[in-house]
Order: C-alpha cells, then structure tokens, then sequence
C-alpha cells in the first residue's frame, strides 16, 4: 500500500498528484482562522491517497469532510444521502466520469455546488468545463482551502 505524502511548507511548490502541500504561511492561518462558515463537502475522486490527503488538507483549513466516494454513480447516492454543501468532483472516474456525475448532481431537487479537479490541467478539457453544471475547476496541485472558498465566493 502506497500513502500519500502531506508536505508542510511556507514555500510554494510542484508537486505530483499524490502529495498535497500545505502552506502555512500567516495570512494562510489568518484566513482559516477568520472562517466562520464550514462547507460541508463530499469528496469524490478514484485515487484513496488523494481523498485521504484531501481530507486533512480540507479539515484543516475549515471544512467540514462528511463523505467520499470512488465513483460517480456513489458520489449521486451519497449527495442524496448526505446532503453535502459542496462536491470536490474528480473529472476522471471509472464508470460515469465527472462530467455526466456533475450533470447528475445538479438534476437533484436541492444540488450542492460541485467543483471539479483533475491531474491535468484546465486546457486538457477545452470547453467542457465551461458548459458543465459546476462553480469552477482546480488542478490538484492547486487545491486548497483558499482556492476552493474563491470559487464557491
């Protein structure tokens, strides 16, 4: 079994899609400190190391983790099930990739806001992810507590 890596830094980093950073720098602990509101968020991505790195990450800077899921189609069941605030809703899935998932998610009666990531970056997908039911898109190597609250302001 392979574990991810979580770095602690206050240099800005390239990193693989197994280790996230963690930048703890002050006006990145300001700002998690100022966070009155916690989303909840579900996390659906294939890759175990990635969801668990996510997850602390995520905690950390004041989120509220209340699920995962490896799959499309079990990203929809929980969201009924769980009623998430947010979805971090990785594009490449086996079975029903991100895509028709977000589709899905956003046909629900009450749908959360998904935000979709990927190991590859924005261009890879040319204009799917702008006519796609979602706030925005993040590399992984860009996620943070920060950039997802940007994207959800």
């Amino acid at each position: 079994m392979r574990l991810c890596t979580l770095v602690v830094t206050t240099q800005p980093a390239i990193v693989d899609t197994s280790t996230i950073v963690v930048n703890t720098n002050a006006s990145a602990i300001a700002d998690r400190q100022n966070m009155t509101v916690k989303s909840r968020l579900l996390i659906v991505d294939d890759h175990e190391e990635f969801r668990d790195s996510a997850r602390i990450l995520l905690e950390g800077e004041g989120f509220e983790v209340i699920g995962a899921a490896s799959t499309g189609e079990d990203a929809v069941g929980q969201t009924i099930r769980l009623a998430p605030d947010l979805v971090l809703l990785d594009i490449h899935l086996p079975g029903m990739d991100g895509f028709a998932t977000a589709d899905q998610l956003a046909a629900l009666a009450n749908p959360p806001a998904v935000v979709l990531i990927s190991s590859r970056e924005r261009g890879s997908f040319g204009a799917r992810i702008g006519h796609a039911p979602v706030r925005g898109f993040l590399a992984k190597h860009e996620l943070s507590g920060e950039s997802l609250t940007s994207l959800l302001a």
